[in-house]
């Protein structure tokens, strides 16, 4: 069975979890039926600590957890 169509899918719903200033700060790689998620900091804004890159990490993987059910 391909599931790349599948991950696919679930990346593209993933994708519209909210975000600092829409941003979007991250960027998958996937590996089999795997996907990493690595985070990539925003140019020009000031996040002490990564905190809200955190928070918006959580809520891309609530989103996939969402999409993969």
């Amino acid at each position: 069975m391909d599931i790349k169509p599948i991950i696919t899918e679930i990346l593209n719903l993933a994708v519209e979890a909210p975000s600092g200033d829409n941003t979007q700060p991250w960027r998958f790689v996937v590996n089999k039926n795997i996907i990493f998620i690595h985070k990539r900091p925003i140019e020009g804004v000031h996040d002490w600590g990564n905190y809200n890159l955190l928070i918006t990490h959580g809520t891309l993987i609530e989103n996939i957890n969402i999409a993969a059910n």
